[in-house]
């Protein structure tokens, strides 16, 4: 998958992390200019924080289909994978192994 077709499919989510770019950038500008270092440093912090989780949250909110498929997928391996190992004798085999 190239570049475009992964922006393209992820628009909101670039558009997130964009937006929440630009606004920890002028609150962090802002705050390094009207409050003290150590309280600006932490405000900058928290914020990129949280533009963090909205962005993640545009992200699976978007790709909620395909996370679904993969965890019904990783159900299935984990059921079979118990099945095996309960009942090896009932596993199927492979022909022509030694």
């Amino acid at each position: 998958m190239n570049a475009g077709a992964f922006v393209a499919r992820n628009s909101k989510a670039v558009v997130s992390v964009i937006g929440g770019i630009v606004s920890v950038l002028a609150a962090s500008a802002a705050m390094l200019h009207y409050a003290p270092a150590h309280i600006a440093g932490l405000g900058a912090g928290l914020l990129t924080a949280l533009e963090l989780l909205r962005t993640v949250n545009v992200w699976i909110v978007k790709n909620e289909p395909v996370i679904e498929a993969a965890a019904d997928a990783a159900a299935e391996l984990v059921t079979s994978i118990s099945d095996a190992v309960e009942h090896p004798d009932e596993a199927p085999s492979v022909s022509g192994a030694t």
